[in-house]
């Protein structure tokens, strides 16, 4: 079983056995590769080394793929093409890499032939990163060369490294954006639940809306100062590792909450006022009538 394997790695990795052993293993001759203890560790460390070999092959592969795939797009490739592409060079073979390689080089080439489209094709996907990051207009425009009439190759390698840059901020700190996105998630519910208690109509549902209602509402109450606990945690230790604010829609995130919390505090006075100021005036039309009649 572990000379298939190997020779399914020679295979894969399109490489030959580099020493008479090696050749042994292919050939398959017992009487040349007896299977005693040392040779079976031989086999064992020879899969291991192939095994990270195919490892490493896997890794580059995925790089030139994501590059290749990521320049189809910008120079709107026919996806007839692209898929004619990826069924002839599939997975991480030694001669998937030379033809990744090959097309990288070919796109290259279309690329600097097609600079301002190209620029602006990578502004469209920096406007896309920049969104889920929930860049502001301020964040963006410090990024001068997305707002000139520039199509230098300059101007190109500088799109394409700023797009590198918002894209890993964005994969280093995935786990602070998901965890803001179920926050604002909860908080845009609880509000639209409070919105709705107000809603005299509600009482007219039917099928136990009302009772699923009350029942998410609970959830949420309970939920959310927990997911918010977390999270500002999470953000109070990054601005002091980063010696920064945490900042979305040219705000700090941090600051938004406070808002957020703030603002739905008035609300809940006025709309308390509100009701004691209807609850006066009813009493003043009620007197007043009893004293007319």
């Amino acid at each position: 079983a572990m000379r298939e394997k190997i020779m399914a790695l020679w295979s894969v990795l399109e490489t030959e056995p580099s020493n008479q052993k090696q050749q042994y293993i292919l050939d398959g001759d017992i009487t040349k590769y007896v299977l005693c203890q040392e040779n079976m560790d031989y086999l064992n460390e020879l899969h291991l080394e192939l095994e990270k070999e195919y490892s490493q092959l896997e890794f580059k592969a995925a790089a030139l793929r994501e590059k290749v795939t990521s320049l189809w797009s910008r120079l709107a490739i026919p996806v007839e093409e692209r898929d004619e592409f990826n069924q002839m060079y599939p997975g991480s073979h030694a001669k998937t890499i030379k033809a990744l390689d090959k097309e990288l080089q070919r796109l290259a080439v279309l690329k600097r032939q097609n600079l301002q489209r190209f620029i602006e094709a990578t502004r469209s996907e920096l406007e896309k990163v920049w969104a889920r990051c929930y860049y502001g207009e301020q964040q963006k425009r410090e990024f001068v060369p997305a707002f000139t009439d520039d199509y230098s190759d300059d101007a190109l390698s500088a799109h394409e490294s700023e797009l590198d840059k918002i894209k890993g901020f964005y994969e280093d700190h995935k786990d602070i954006f998901k965890l803001i996105e179920k926050r604002e998630e909860m908080w845009s519910k609880m509000l639209q639940f409070e919105a709705n208690a107000s809603n005299p109509s509600r009482f007219e549902n039917r099928g136990g809306k009302l009772l699923k209602e009350e029942k998410a509402r609970k959830a949420i109450e309970k939920e959310l100062p927990k997911v918010e606990k977390e999270l500002e945690s999470t953000l109070l230790q990054w601005e002091k590792d980063w010696e920064r604010h945490f900042v979305l829609n040219d705000c700090r995130y941090l600051d938004i909450i406070t808002e957020q919390r703030q603002e739905r505090q008035k609300k809940k006075v006025d709309e308390k006022q509100k009701r004691v100021s209807n609850g006066v005036d009813m009493r003043f039309v009620c007197h007043i009538k009893l004293v007319s009649s």
